[in-house]
């Protein structure tokens, strides 16, 4: 090769490589554009197909509380139940048996309640009733006794009062406010008028107590006011010292003479007394006597018999609700969804005897998972299908969505109700079919649309990408609506309608 050909080559070589360096990075600062899409109208709704299976809304699914045979099994699945009506029985012999020992126990102890309840002779009774007469008589003439010689106390204490008054000795009162004692021809008119109303209260005293009607309260009177005189004599001993003309030694035999009188007045009565509450204990134990034998034996034995009755009667409701537990009833009216067992098998506390289900059509139930459950409120409609009846499509509506998730599931999902609308016929629907459900929720009309992936989601807010320029690309912010599981979003306000949205590098 001579060297005009090697200058030609380099000068082409050069060329080339100049050309595909000017194509692969002339354009670094240009904008690449990597989808776009004009802004239009069109009425958009969010769909979501999720999965479930016909079922009774409701199902109560019984069970015995205690363990044993069934001896009687009623049901049969598909049947039609009454509420109250038997379901299964477990075998009650040895209830039954203990419910009749109760009984006869029960009888016997009440049978021993009526033998004491029961009165004795009418000889006995009138035995008593005549050592009651002769009690009564002696008790009438204990208070007799003692009413007189209350009488008797009283007018002794008064005239006891108005010798020691009328000798100037003592000057007892009631209120014992005033003590002056002076010889009878050094007495003042104004100590005078004082004794003269001393003894006038005197007399009011005594016609005060002796017109009580309660001769009990008289001896407790009489008793007060003798102890009010015995202290009164006691505190005048320095005064009638210091008052009287008398020596403290006349004073002193004088109060011991009036205390001993009281004494000796006091002690009659007292013993009149003791022996008249004596005899109306005594009269009021021979009447309580005669009751008991009247009515049988003594409240506390009655009471002590009607304890062990109740008891028995404790002991024999407790066997008749065992005895219930053994007997399962329906709750509800409506169609035994399941009978699981057979006669004569052995079962255990809470094992499923039957389930019931009300008398009303099915419902569909789905488990919704948490990516889906957000676009589902109770009142959305769904279009429903099942596997078993691909040529019957059926409406329904949204009644209730669990708060609670299932924790049973691989991932969180909640139970969502489906009801059929009125006026469909649902009979061929069985309980347990598949049913693929499409549910309709935010349906708008004529909306202003753009694809999800075209809304760039910030922390500011949702923004898209529009041209301002030939070369300048901004990003604008939009307010959006509806955003269906499609993948469309609506548009509320930002965009007009044919404004292009683009996706860039």
């Amino acid at each position: 090769m001579n060297k005009k050909h090697l200058g030609v080559t380099v000068v082409s070589l050069l060329s080339l490589i100049g050309l595909v360096w000017f194509f692969l990075f002339s354009n670094d600062d240009k904008v690449q554009i990597v989808s776009q899409h004009v802004v239009t109208r069109q009425d958009i709704s969010n769909t979501t197909l999720v999965f479930g299976k016909a079922a009774p809304e409701d199902v109560f699914e019984l069970s015995f509380d205690v363990s044993g045979k069934l001896n009687k099994y009623l049901i049969e699945e598909g049947e039609k139940i009454a509420v109250g009506e038997t379901i299964a029985a477990l075998d009650s012999q040895t209830v039954r048996s203990q419910i009749n020992q109760a009984n006869s126990a029960v009888a016997i102890e009440r049978s021993r309640y009526q033998d004491l309840a029961s009165p004795v002779s009418t000889q006995e009774q009138d035995a008593k009733k005549e050592e009651i007469q002769t009690q009564t008589l002696v008790t009438e003439g204990a208070r007799v006794d003692f009413d007189n010689t209350m009488s008797n106390v009283l007018d002794s204490y008064r005239d006891l009062l108005e010798e020691k008054i009328d000798k100037h000795y003592l000057y007892p009162t009631q209120a014992g406010a005033l003590l002056r004692l002076k010889e009878a021809k050094e007495m003042s008119d104004e100590d005078r008028a004082i004794l003269s109303q001393k003894r006038i209260d005197l007399e009011k005293t005594y016609i005060q107590v002796n017109s009580q009607g309660d001769v009990a309260y008289k001896y407790a009177l009489m008793g007060a006011l003798f102890e009010s005189s015995i202290t009164l004599g006691q505190n005048m001993v320095s005064q009638l010292q210091k008052t009287s003309s008398l020596s403290a030694r006349q004073v002193e035999n004088s109060i011991e003479d009036f205390n001993q009188d009281l004494d000796d007045l006091y002690d009659s009565l007292n013993k009149d007394y003791v022996d008249w509450n004596t005899s109306l204990s005594r009269l009021s134990l021979l009447e309580k006597q005669l009751v008991s034998l009247q009515s049988g034996a003594d409240g506390s034995a009655l009471q002590l018999q009607q304890s062990i009755i109740n008891s028995k009667r404790t002991n024999l409701n407790s066997l008749y609700a065992d005895l219930a537990q053994l007997t399962l009833r329906s709750p509800i009216s409506g169609i035994v969804f399941d009978a699981p067992l057979t006669n004569f098998q052995t079962i255990s506390p809470g094992q499923i005897v039957a389930s019931i289900v009300p008398d009303a059509p099915l419902v569909i139930k789905a488990q919704v998972a948490e990516s889906d459950v957000q676009f589902i409120g109770p009142g959305n409609v769904a279009e429903i299908s099942f596997d078993a009846l691909p040529e019957l499509l059926f409406t329904a509506t949204v009644s209730t969505i669990k708060n609670r998730e299932n924790k049973n599931a691989t991932v969180p999902t909640y139970e969502t109700v489906f009801i059929f609308d009125e006026g469909q016929n649902f009979d061929s629907v069985r309980s347990g079919m598949t049913a693929n459900i499409t549910v309709s929720s935010g349906k708008r009309n004529n909306v202003l649309y753009v694809p999800t992936q075209y809304i760039d989601q910030k922390q500011e807010g949702s923004f898209v990408t529009v041209k301002e320029t030939e070369d300048l690309y901004t990003q604008a912010p939009v307010t959006t609506g509806v955003k269906t599981t499609s993948g469309l979003t609506e548009i509320t306000s930002g965009l007009v309608e044919n404004q292009v949205v683009y996706i860039v590098n």
